[in-house]
């Protein structure tokens, strides 16, 4: 179950994402450069590729839900 944090957190990436498809923002170069931005993150941590393979996969998702209507989910498996 998701945490009230990880509920917040989807909730803001997709109020971010949706504010930038409401302004006319390309949102393909939005998150293309949202993924560049996510491999800058500090080198020595230990779990450095999974934290951005995660966050990664979180933007597409809140990505996905933006271009689908959906609302951010109240629960996680």
């Amino acid at each position: 179950m998701a945490t009230d944090r990880e509920i917040a957190l989807e909730m803001a990436l997709i109020s971010v994402i949706k504010a930038a498809q409401k302004q006319e923002i390309d949102l393909k170069s939005l998150l293309d450069v949202a993924g560049d931005v996510l491999v800058s993150f500090p080198q020595e941590d230990p779990d450095r590729e999974a934290r951005i393979s995660a966050a990664c996969t979180e933007i597409s998702n809140a990505h996905a839900a933006v271009l689908t209507g959906e609302r951010a989910k109240s629960t996680r498996p």
